[in-house]
């Protein structure tokens, strides 16, 4: 029997080492009864962790998820969950709870039978693996004995196991215990009480920290060549998720030495780094570190110039180091700490400026829309591959378009979107029905028709209106990396239309004020709405109104939260989390891990208020009939079986006389 222990964070990462290991001593004492996995001891360094994750779940007949409150909502446990849900079954799946109650779960993972980790939980858990060993199981007197016997080893383990309060209280008695303590015994030192230069420089280093401490701002800054130790130190000790920009030897040179290997081993597989490369023969030189690096965890390269022509105030290294609600941001500055001696210091700065994270998060979102992502697969050997991802890093495609604005692509992959975004549950049929209804109320398809799509993205949609016959379709999109890749989309479907005498022009403009000569008959919006800004939305819903034929018909297809207080940020939230985190299980659940992370960052944009705006059915129809329309169409599309959470809608109105 295969038990496969899943776990993301420091904390969980204990707990799933811990139970590992107890649980092999507790059913192999009298021979090998289970084979229990865990990442952790059962993937060595440099071997395709993907491949032997995915077989281990695969090969799985029970599945233990731990959870702590840090990690209730990581990708990473629910597209675990999913795995094993599908292979061992769902009552197969048991989420060990620390510091967690059975109440703390929410959709996917509730519908899991949980086990808090104490005395009565844990043996709930022996007892159902045992109940599937079958002919094999121990009897239960037998294993009562047992988990009597080995209880306490266990319970002791997980006492030892850290909250996070009490890590940061564990360090400042240490501080205050320490430095005292080191004055002391350095004062009755000859080389220091008799030598006034070697005073001078311990002197010195006491004030820059004391200096450090007494600022004003959330900052501490250290020497350059303390930041591979402090990185390594947070990686080590936290497990975080980490999101970096590496201009390659212009402060960092040590990616190919030791201090980088340490970085690489202690990175988690979902942190994300961009290298940044002055010329071809630059990163050519540093293919190996490029290659080791992507095996472990998402690695994109950037070309130095693209970089400073599109954000220029970027072009430097910097790490957002977390994943969770209080980030740390990393980044080198200039330092005059030291007034006496009048020299500029190069420093690393930690930060937890709010601010600074969030115009960072925004930087790197969008930063990443114009780097090439480095594939597992790159063999550094082929010279058709290195040439291949050289010509996409170097590519001067960028400088056709210029700067332009952003909206999706500050938060989103864009190139993942329109690689992914199509397997959303319920998008395909939501777009089925959009287009049969648009044909129902067309009536006769030898006229020809105007017909505007707004936030058409990269033309997931746009290919479907692509296929009606004499239409003039008008696909606008405000974000400059969704408009570019539209246009390669739609490259390819311009003969195909000619034949059916209908054509399409792209136009990267601004929905809440386009306003063209004439009117049209179709105005569509597929997964769009929910992307203008509450304050805009009546603004938005008004221009359409105004571009609108007087028997002319609006047709939207989008996602909508369940009803919830509008004016409570916390129902909000609630209502975002539970919403999302049913798309998130459904595309765990079909194997679709990229979306799934797709559709975290959509949550995060969300609750953060950076350009996910969904709002609930009444609020949207409210709006709708504000701006001056009738409703005569809404239809859910799905989750049909499920009315709290909200859905896909498709709705279709038109104007009211």
């Amino acid at each position: 029997m295969k038990v496969f222990v899943s776990w993301s964070g420091r904390r969980s990462r204990r707990i799933a080492d811990t139970l590992a290991t107890w649980l092999k001593v507790l059913f192999n004492s009298d021979g090998n009864l289970i084979d229990v996995f865990v990442s952790t001891q059962d993937i060595r360094a440099a071997a395709r962790y993907n491949e032997i994750l995915n077989a281990a779940l695969r090969d799985s007949t029970f599945g233990i998820l731990c959870l702590t409150p840090e990690n209730l909502n990581s990708p990473w446990v629910l597209f675990e969950a999913g795995g094993l849900s599908k292979t061992a079954g769902e009552g197969s799946v048991c989420p060990y709870l620390y510091e967690l109650t059975i109440s703390d779960l929410r959709r996917p993972l509730e519908q899991f039978n949980a086990v808090v980790a104490d005395a009565e939980g844990t043996r709930r858990l022996v007892v159902a693996i045992n109940s599937l060993l079958q002919e094999k199981k121990i009897q239960n007197m037998a294993l009562n004995a047992l988990f009597n016997e080995r209880w306490r080893e266990l319970e002791n383990k997980l006492e030892e196991i850290p909250t996070v309060a009490s890590d940061i209280r564990v360090g400042i008695s240490r501080l205050q215990l320490e430095l005292p303590n080191s004055m002391s015994i350095v004062k009755d030192k000859k080389w220091f009480s008799e030598n006034p230069f070697f005073a001078r420089v311990v002197f010195d280093a006491i004030d820059r920290f004391k200096t450090n401490l007494e600022g004003t701002g959330p900052y501490f800054d250290v020497p350059i060549t303390l930041y591979p130790f402090h990185l390594v130190s947070l990686l080590r000790n936290f497990s975080p998720i980490v999101k970096a920009i590496a201009v390659v030897d212009a402060i960092e040179r040590f990616w190919p030495q030791k201090e980088g290997e340490e970085i690489l081993k202690n990175t988690t597989e979902n942190s994300t780094r961009v290298f940044v490369f002055r010329e071809r023969e630059h990163l050519k030189a540093n293919l190996g570190v490029l290659h080791k690096h992507a095996q472990r965890y998402n690695v994109y390269a950037l070309a130095y110039n693209k970089l400073a022509a599109e954000f220029p105030e970027f072009v430097q290294d910097f790490s957002i180091i977390g994943g969770t609600s209080a980030p740390l941001l990393a980044y080198y500055v200039e330092s005059f700490t030291e007034e006496r001696a009048g020299l500029p210091l190069k420093m690393i700065r930690f930060s937890g400026s709010i601010s600074e994270l969030s115009r960072h998060e925004e930087a790197m979102n969008g930063i990443l829309s114009i780097s090439t992502l480095v594939s597992k697969d790159l063999d550094v050997l082929a010279e058709s591959q290195v040439d291949e991802l050289m010509d996409k890093v170097f590519t001067p495609e960028f400088r056709e378009l210029g700067k332009k604005q952003v909206e999706m692509s500050a938060y989103i992959e864009v190139d993942q979107y329109d690689e992914h975004e199509e397997n959303h549950a319920y998008y395909k049929e939501m777009m089925e029905e959009m287009i049969q209804l648009s044909a129902s109320k067309r009536g006769d398809t030898n006229s020809f028709l105007r017909v505007l799509e707004l936030g058409a993205g990269t033309g997931i949609f746009t290919k479907r209106l692509a296929q009606l016959e004499n239409v003039e379709i008008t696909a606008l999109e405000i974000d400059w990396a969704c408009f570019h890749i539209l246009k390669r989309n739609m490259a390819a479907h311009v003969s195909a239309m000619a034949s059916r005498n209908s054509i399409l022009i792209a136009e990267n403009k601004d929905n809440r004020k386009y306003d063209p000569p004439g009117k049209f008959s179709f105005i569509f919006s597929s997964f769009a709405d929910h992307h203008i800004f509450f304050a805009d939305k009546e603004r938005y819903l008004r221009n359409i109104c105004r571009n609108l034929e007087t028997d002319g018909l609006v047709i939207v297809g989008d996602e909508f939260l369940p009803e919830h207080d509008e004016r409570d940020a916390a129902a909000r939230a609630t209502a975002l989390q539970n919403y999302h985190g049913h798309i998130i299980s459904k595309a765990v659940e079909n194997g679709f891990t990229a979306l799934a992370q797709l559709e975290e960052r959509a949550l995060e944009s969300g609750l953060k208020g950076w350009g996910d705006c969904k709002i609930s059915c009444s609020q949207y129809e409210r709006l709708v009939t504000s701006a001056g329309f009738e409703v005569i169409h809404k239809h859910k599309v799905g989750p049909v079986e499920l009315d709290s959470i909200g859905g896909v809608y498709v709705y279709a109105f038109r104007k009211d006389t």
